[in-house]
């Protein structure tokens, strides 16, 4: 099995993919910087030594260095260069590559959140006075707050799953030889308490 190794490569020598689809909010991304520092090593393709991953990342600190902004943690200055950790991994082609860039930005949106265990953070966090507004995505706390109680006032009216389980059901045709005798056999089931369809 292959290790992927980091290795530190300056910001300027990366070639960013142009048919990347995804736009970013460069200044969430900075300010998730600022607080947490560069957690994400970016990925690049070994054979055309193009990004695949980190797009938005990127852009984030070469806007910061154009500004002469302070370099995050987690990012190394060399000889004012910024040096930012990147795993190299060798795509089978550049089809490969590109199908791995919607994948990187697709998956993060695959799959829910438990709302109940997410409300219970959030409130943890607020009762301990940790900014929630800072460099995570929430935009608004109070929004979002509200937002999640909706979801668990919702999902509180929906009723038990196994209350509305598919039940299998079983068919019996009975043939009658006349309509007369057809009319007796249906009233005298549906009396015994089974649910029947007349079919002509």
């Amino acid at each position: 099995m292959t290790e992927h190794q980091i290795k530190y490569v300056n910001i300027d020598d990366i070639i960013p993919n142009d048919k990347n689809p995804k736009e970013h909010d460069v200044e969430e991304i900075i300010r998730s910087f600022q607080r947490f520092g560069f957690t994400n090593p970016l990925i690049v393709d070994s054979n055309t030594n193009m990004l695949v991953a980190g797009h938005g990342r990127l852009q984030a600190l070469i806007y910061l260095k154009k500004r002469n902004q302070q370099t995050p943690s987690g990012i190394i200055e060399i000889d004012n260069k910024w040096q930012v950790p990147t795993v190299n991994k060798a795509f089978l082609n550049e089809n490969e590559a590109m199908a791995y860039i919607i994948a990187d930005n697709k998956l993060t949106e695959v799959g829910q959140w438990n709302n109940e265990k997410l409300k219970n953070m959030v409130n943890e966090l607020t009762d301990a006075d940790v900014d929630l507004n800072s460099g995570i995505g929430i935009y608004d706390l109070s929004e979002f707050i509200e937002s999640l109680q909706e979801l668990e006032h919702t999902n509180n009216d929906i009723s038990d799953p196994e209350e509305n389980a598919y039940k299998p059901q079983y068919l019996v045709i009975v043939t009658a030889d006349d309509e007369r005798q057809q009319e007796n056999l249906f009233e005298e089931l549906q009396e015994r308490g089974y649910n029947c369809r007349l079919l002509n």
